[in-house]
């Protein structure tokens, strides 16, 4: 009878845990620390890395790394990375693959908002290592940006799936031209852990 008793306190102690694993994620943007991004940055964007702020919601996860602007441009230099999230044991059931948000209209609206009034160029392609990826050049009174978006299949190093991240690059900077920028963003690395 002893047995049984540990036994059910045991039991008991592992249900606390698993409950307590249950609970909701606070709802918002939360800071995380750089070393627990999904992103890997090289050298010179690490330097940059203001913040990482994640935060998941309805099955979905977004991950913003904020990285410095010397310009006087309104808005974050930023990564953006969204994916499904499976950290919750409520969305264990994926619902289909993840669909991109890139869409023709979303990244019209995109540039409207941002770069209004900016010569723009029209979306170009370009191949790194992860594939093919588009992206478009602003430019306005000596400062350059490049708005830079692919979908990405890497695995997640907790899991062993593979998974679909949806990542967009924003840059500005007075000395960089155009091609060093699309270089940082050639040069990021997924190591998803999730």
């Amino acid at each position: 009878m002893r047995y049984g008793h540990r036994a059910v306190t045991i039991l008991l102690g592992l249900s606390a845990q698993l409950l307590a694993g249950c609970a909701p994620t606070p709802p918002g943007p939360q800071s995380i620390a750089p070393e627990q991004s999904i992103v890997r940055l090289p050298a010179e964007l690490a330097r940059a890395r203001l913040a990482v702020r994640r935060q998941v919601e309805r099955g979905f996860l977004q991950e913003r790394v904020v990285l410095g602007n010397d310009t006087a441009v309104a808005g974050e230099n930023a990564i953006v990375v969204q994916t499904q999230w499976r950290g919750d044991p409520f969305y264990v059931f994926k619902s289909g693959r993840f669909s991109n948000p890139y869409t023709e209209t979303s990244i019209d609206r995109r540039v409207a908002d941002e770069f209004a009034g900016w010569q723009v160029s029209p979306p170009m392609e370009r191949i790194n290592d992860h594939g093919r990826y588009r992206y478009i050049e602003a430019a306005d009174e000596g400062v350059r940006c490049v708005l830079a978006w692919q979908m990405v299949d890497a695995m997640a190093a907790l899991t062993g799936e593979v998974d679909t991240y949806a990542v967009d690059f924003r840059f500005c900077d007075t000395r960089r031209d155009v091609e060093a920028l699309l270089a940082l963003f050639d040069e990021l690395e997924l190591q998803p852990y999730l």
